[in-house]
């Protein structure tokens, strides 16, 4: 083979996994879930398309709370409710993907606790 070709498959091998490592790496950070601890500020629904987002207003920023077939989170209303009822308290929130503000994508909550103070 010519050296030519050798060098053109070389950067194309490299640029292949470099780009599979940003895939995995950017996946990883979509649908891994990780933790906050924030303040509940309000609480809300909005209608789009004939369906209901719950968003979640807090001191960390905005929250959506929507159903995820894929994650098998069917408790939105559920998980809604207890958002409600913890408004102005200090929480942990489990919550995956991005909140990117063109598009109007926010990050889904999986999971809201009360943080209680340590005696």
């Amino acid at each position: 083979m010519s050296d030519t070709f050798k060098k053109i498959k070389r950067a194309f091998l490299i640029s292949s996994v470099i780009i599979l490592v940003i895939a995995a790496v950017g996946c990883y950070s979509y649908f891994v879930a990780d933790t906050v601890e924030t303040v509940i500020n309000d609480t809300e629904v909005k209608r789009y398309a004939g369906n209901d987002i719950y968003l979640v207003f807090t001191d960390y920023g905005v929250l959506q709370n929507t159903d995820a077939r894929y994650r098998v989170k069917f408790n939105s209303s559920d998980i809604q409710n207890k958002c409600i009822r913890l408004k102005g308290k200090k929480v942990e929130i489990k919550k995956y993907g991005w909140r990117i503000t063109p598009l109007s994508w926010y990050e889904n909550i999986v999971a809201v606790e009360e943080v209680t103070p340590h005696q």
